[in-house]
């Protein structure tokens, strides 16, 4: 008996739960993401201010105006964070690497 295995690229976007915004996207992988809604971008400040939500229940995580950091010797600008975005460790949101830009978004820390 011959058997045979093919592998499947499969959807990983989860269900969206009812409590996260239409226009909201989802960023992850097997072991879970999150939902992220850009509410607006400063372009010429690299700043974007971004809700994100819990993948599984949809109760929000943090709701911040976040900055861009990047290495010294590879700048970007935000451009299109649906594609730029990779994913979210709980402080900071990292972006796709590529051989131009090694940058994530950070909290904007306020000042008092």
């Amino acid at each position: 008996m011959l058997l045979s295995c093919s592998l499947k690229r499969t959807n990983l976007t989860p269900s969206k739960p009812t409590s996260v915004p239409s226009g909201a996207f989802w960023k992850g992988g097997i072991d879970g993401g999150h939902w992220f809604l850009v509410k607006d971008i400063h372009p010429h400040q690299n700043m974007a201010e971004i809700n994100i939500y819990n993948d599984y229940d949809g109760s929000l995580v943090t709701a911040s105006t976040f900055i861009l950091v990047c290495s010294a010797h590879k700048q970007s600008l935000i451009e299109d964070l649906p594609n730029q975005i990779d994913n979210y460790d709980g402080e900071k949101i990292s972006l796709i690497k590529s051989a131009t830009s090694n940058c994530y978004l950070q909290p904007k820390r306020k000042i008092n």
